[in-house]
């Protein structure tokens, strides 16, 4: 029923938080950066079901959507929820205030780049449009 699946969410949010709450709690006693933590630790805890969806997903034929699924989840991740937190901010506030970035960020993203354009740059001309068991590793 509609209910159940209310509590569920409800459920599913919570622990999740409590999650989060400590991670964190274990960084700050650890001496971690937020931001490092959030980059390493919560995102591979968000991508795991991306990895059994996307694994399933081409275990059963159809490695195309599963390689697509691959991009396209994070890539929805980022504009849909980042975007939109990010525009509710900007809506409500006017600003950005309290948007700090560390070192560690500038580090984080010069590897993603890195990343996207290998996958723009050197499969297409040194793999000639071929997902190899090499690019993958």
């Amino acid at each position: 029923t509609f209910l159940a699946f209310v509590q569920s969410i409800v459920w599913m949010q919570t622990v999740a938080d409590e999650l989060v709450a400590t991670v964190a709690a274990l960084g700050k006693v650890l001496g971690i950066k937020r931001a490092l933590l959030g980059a390493t630790v919560l995102a591979w805890g968000n991508s795991v079901g991306d990895l059994v969806a996307d694994t399933t997903i081409a275990r059963q034929g159809f490695p195309s959507m599963a390689l697509a699924g691959v991009f396209a989840a994070p890539m929805f991740s980022l504009l849909c929820g980042l975007g939109g937190s990010l525009l509710y901010q900007t809506a409500s506030q006017g600003t950005l205030r309290g948007v700090q970035l560390d070192g560690s960020l500038y580090l984080l993203f010069a590897f993603l780049i890195g990343n996207l354009l290998h996958a723009v740059v050197v499969v297409p001309t040194a793999h000639r449009f071929a997902l190899t068991k090499r690019v993958g590793w």
